[in-house]
């Protein structure tokens, strides 16, 4: 005898078939996966535990990152300062070069100039190293450079902090080796000094040289020394110049 089903149970069985169906979906997932779940819905209580995790790894991963940016940062920054010392260094050396042979050395004299403009631009470029667009040296101020020169060559510089240079054209200057003392025939002629001043004197016959400033009279017309008159008595009358070497 054949049974008829109903339209109940025949939704009934197709309805649990789906279900079966599903279910061995989900553990073909799993099993493919390794996963419980695809999405957090699936893992119910576990769900809150999984996102802490997640979030633990996340901020372990910018840390390391930072930590890698900023030794990178310090590394950079070590090798500037490190040709800034280097740079220092080797100006100490040729400064010793010049002193050797003296400030009246007008050949020796230009070129630490020009050396002495050319490291200040290196130690300029090296205190002006950028990362990821940044000045590293500039502290907060990270969009403005830290060392900024606004000469753009030696001349420019020398133009702006150039000592003037007293002439004798105007008047002879009188060189006194007993008294040790230097008189212009100009009164005030000396009152841009002051003692302790050093001074180099060029154009005379004997009596070029540089020399320490001890006083002034009163009348800035007189200097007396504290190192002796390199040559004699004498009187020049021209091209005779005083430079301050402050």
């Amino acid at each position: 005898m054949s049974r008829v089903a109903t339209l109940a149970s025949n939704t009934t069985l197709l309805s649990q078939l789906l279900t079966s169906q599903k279910k061995l979906n989900d553990l073909n997932t799993q099993v493919n996966t390794e996963k419980k779940s695809q999405n957090y819905a699936g893992l119910a209580q576990d769900s809150f535990r999984l996102v802490s995790l997640e979030n633990l790894h996340d901020l372990n991963t910018r840390f390391a990152s930072t930590n890698k940016t900023q030794l990178t940062k310090m590394e950079i920054m070590n090798n500037s300062l490190e040709s800034v010392m280097q740079t220092i260094s080797t100006f100490r050396s040729e400064l010793g070069d010049f002193l050797s042979k003296g400030p009246t050395d007008a050949d020796a004299l230009s070129l630490i100039q020009q050396l002495a403009w050319t490291h200040l631009s290196e130690i300029q470029s090296f205190m002006n190293e950028k990362m990821d667009g940044n000045y590293i040296f500039s502290g907060g101020k990270t969009n403005t450079k830290p060392i900024d020169l606004s000469w753009g060559s030696l001349s420019e510089f020398q133009a702006t902090y150039k000592q003037p240079t007293v002439s004798a054209n105007t008047g002879v200057l009188t060189f006194d080796t007993v008294a040790e003392t230097i008189t212009s025939g100009v009164a005030g002629s000396f009152s841009g000094y002051a003692a302790g001043d050093t001074i180099t004197i060029t154009g005379t016959p004997t009596n070029n040289g540089t020399y320490t400033i001890a006083s002034i009279d009163s009348t800035n017309s007189v200097l007396t020394v504290t190192t002796p008159l390199l040559g004699v008595n004498e009187a020049p009358a021209t091209g005779v110049t005083i430079q301050p070497q402050r």
